[in-house]
């Protein structure tokens, strides 16, 4: 037919009058001569016209009479494929169907890897990649003294391994299309072994044989068979009726075992999670054990020791435990060992946020002389030798085994055992700082305050504990915008949280019970360190997440917003394209003067009041209701804020912009922090918590004198500039 496409109407005439076929146009024809062409040619293998096949009226409704019934009958022939009885046939038809569908097909198609996905080939291409036309050859086979051949080898040795016959012969003439699949015929039966000549192997290796004829002796004829079989019922007869849990309370520890095993054989999360949780009850209440505590034993991490000599070291421990058999096994599978993050210098000395919540110091470093000394980095990790690292590690292993639940009995007592094995050929260590040594220093620095410089973990600064009580006071307690709250934080949070459900934002806001507020510190600037950086912690408050959500929101309005009303960057790297692409506007339009004028970013931030950041956010708000948007989703574990409405999507949060703007009123309102052990109130600009970022860059988007829209000659540059054309 493709090759008619390019015939005009009289080279079609010409083939219809030679063909025998009536011309009744140009479309017409090309389906008649096509259409006479294939019956000509099915013909001499004598093809059944399908309108005259009777048969058909008296068979069940199979896939190929409802195709019949809606094309009609009358445009197809009937070929023969294959022969086979009446109880074959419709398995037949099933094979046929999966080879040549085109939505079913699936030969040529790779297996599944972990990579990178791609596109699946069509059937076209797939034909193109093999090479040919894959002809489909079916297997058949002569099991022993039969004289009829059978297609599905699967059924046959079943009944063959059901009547208690182990031994046979096979003979096949080859193929490359399994009735029943080769998988089911593998799993069934791969462990059944196979002769043939002098070669002996077992069935699952031998498809290749299959496919080509021979004669195959099975001297052994294995067929597997799931002993979770009848455990699985019962599980699922649970799911049906869960009030005959009550049944499992006769059963022994070794049943209870084995049942909670078979779990892992239902497909979906929350069948597993369901069918666990009731058994593993049944188990707690009846015999003590839980089975969701598994023995984890931390260890701070150190390249001397081998893993492997641990964990035989930890093996001989467990089976030293007065345990059950099958506790016992169970444990030696799922012990598990973690590396644990070791301590750095800076985290061993630093001890500024302690010295941030005392209320008064003295002055203590009167009369003390430390020297600075190179060559060591506060982020550099100490380690004990190898005597002291034994004794740790004894106590890390004995730690681990007394917090398991499931030890009922006394712990193993550890010192017997040769925790040297566990350590292997020790390099010089002469060149790295050790524990010891760095205790030292922190005990001859007692009493002053050792604080990272600027957020730089490598170098640590000492100084007096009064100067850094002063500069404690300086930047919250006597700043004028704190206010010294009289109440307790729980008064506070109680307050809080009932504005919270008069707003109507306790479904949007998620109030976490246990949130507290953090404690807030300076550390001294590395340019000068007579001055201090305020940081104000807020990963412990009770709505940090919901203010997580909502400044990924707030962003995604802030940068849909025309990208020429506005200077916020994402990045430092795209300064450079835009001031590029404002100097082509300018020369555009030829406008008469440039103003430019900047701010210090921290002092502008500090000093911010809290009404021109809600008109803001205000006016962003507005600006997008006046659009028809009214909610924006949110990816609470990634990235890709949208206004559209996905359906189905984990993670995702919906937003209201009504809810955001009362969330950011109540944030403001409400924002308190400690200071030298006193609870204060912020009522003039924005705390540096991650969680205000929306506060920060919003207020960059409307002018200083209005909250009008910026018109196209007017233009902010981010955070610490303006720029005013025109």
């Amino acid at each position: 037919m493709k090759d008619f496409r390019t015939l005009d109407a009289l080279e079609l005439q010409g083939i219809c009058k030679d063909e025998r076929v009536a011309y009744n146009g140009k479309i017409d024809a090309i389906f008649d001569i096509a259409s006479h062409r294939a019956r000509v040619h099915f013909g001499e293998i004598e093809a059944i016209d399908v309108s005259s096949a009777t048969e058909l009226e008296n068979e069940e409704s199979t896939t190929v009479k409802r195709w019949l019934c809606a094309f009609g009958s009358g445009n197809y022939l009937l070929l023969p494929v294959a022969q086979s009885d009446e109880k074959d046939r419709l398995t037949l038809e099933e094979v046929y169907i999966r080879q040549w569908s085109p939505f079913m097909n699936s030969v040529g198609v790779a297996k599944s890897s972990k990579g990178r996905k791609k596109n699946r080939r069509g059937r076209k291409e797939r034909k193109v990649m093999l090479g040919n036309e894959r002809v489909i050859r079916l297997l058949s086979f002569l099991l022993g003294d039969d004289v009829d051949p059978v297609l599905n080898l699967v059924e046959s040795l079943t009944e063959k391994s059901e009547s208690s016959q182990r031994q046979l012969t096979i003979k096949t003439e080859g193929g490359n299309t399994w009735v029943g699949g080769w998988k089911e015929l593998r799993k069934r039966f791969g462990e059944s072994t196979i002769r043939e000549g002098k070669t002996t192997c077992l069935l699952k290796s031998c498809k290749k044989f299959f496919e080509e004829r021979g004669t195959f002796e099975i001297v052994y004829l294995r067929m597997w068979k799931p002993k979770a079989r009848i455990l699985k019922a019962i599980l699922v007869g649970i799911l049906r009726n869960p009030r005959r849990i009550s049944e499992f309370y006769t059963w022994g520890l070794k049943s209870l075992m084995k049942l909670y095993n078979v779990i892992k054989d239902f497909s979906k999360k929350s069948t597993r999670k369901y069918l666990r949780h009731l058994v593993s009850r049944v188990v707690r209440d009846k015999f003590g054990f839980s089975m969701s505590v598994d023995l984890v034993i931390l260890v701070k991490f150190d390249d001397r020791i081998r893993l492997v000599e641990l964990k035989k070291l930890l093996d001989d421990g467990i089976m030293a435990c007065d345990l059950p058999v099958y506790v016992r096994k169970r444990t030696l599978i799922k012990v598990r060992i973690v590396w644990v993050k070791n301590p750095s210098i800076g985290h061993t000395l630093h001890n500024q946020r302690a010295f941030a919540g005392h209320e008064f110091s003295t002055c203590v470093c009167a009369g003390t002389s430390h020297l600075k000394v190179d060559g060591t980095n506060a982020n550099d990790i100490p380690r004990p030798d190898i005597p002291k690292r034994r004794i740790l590690l004894q106590q890390e292993v004995a730690s681990g085994f007394s917090n398991w639940f499931n030890l009922k009995g006394a712990i193993p007592d550890f010192i017997v055992f040769d925790f040297q094995a566990c350590f292997g050929v020790t390099d010089d260590d002469s060149d790295k700082i050790s524990l010891d040594d760095v205790i030292t220093v922190k005990r001859e620095c007692e009493g002053l305050v050792l604080t990272p410089l600027d957020r730089n973990a490598g170098e640590t600064l000492v100084m007096c504990p009064l100067v850094y009580h002063r500069a404690m006071m300086e930047s919250f307690v006597m700043n004028f915008g704190y206010r010294m709250v009289q109440e307790c934080e729980s008064e506070v949070l109680a307050r809080v949280r009932m504005e919270v459900r008069e707003e109507g934002l306790s479904k949007f806001a998620r109030w976490d019970g246990k949130g507290r507020y953090g404690v807030s510190y300076v550390l001294p600037k590395h340019k000068d360190t007579s001055r201090f950086r305020p940081i104000c912690p807020t990963f412990k408050e009770p709505m940090v997440k919901t203010g997580c959500v909502v400044t990924k929101a707030l962003n995604h309005l802030l940068f849909q917003l025309p990208v020429d009303n506005h200077f916020n960057l994402q990045a430092v790297s795209n300064l450079v394209g835009r001031l590029q692409r404002i100097n082509k506007k300018i020369e555009r339009g030829k406008l008469g003067r440039v103003e430019s004028s900047s701010y210090d970013i921290k002092e502008m931030f500090s000093r911010l009041p809290h009404e021109d950041i809600l008109d803001a956010v205000s006016w962003i708000v507005d600006h997008y209701r006046g659009k028809g948007k009214s909610f924006v989703r949110v990816n609470t574990r990634g990235r890709g804020p949208s206004f559209g409405k996905t359906t189905g999507a984990d993670n995702w949060r919906q937003l209201e912009l009504d809810d955001m703007l009362k969330f950011v009123r109540l944030e403001l309102k409400h924002t308190y922090t400690y200071a030298t052990g006193v609870l204060l109130r912020q009522v003039v600009a924005s705390r540096w918590g991650r969680a205000r970022a929306h506060i920060w860059r919003v207020p960059c988007v409307p002018t200083r004198n209005g909250g009008e829209m910026l018109n196209h000659k007017q233009m902010f540059l981010g955070l610490e500039g303006v720029l005013r054309v025109g």
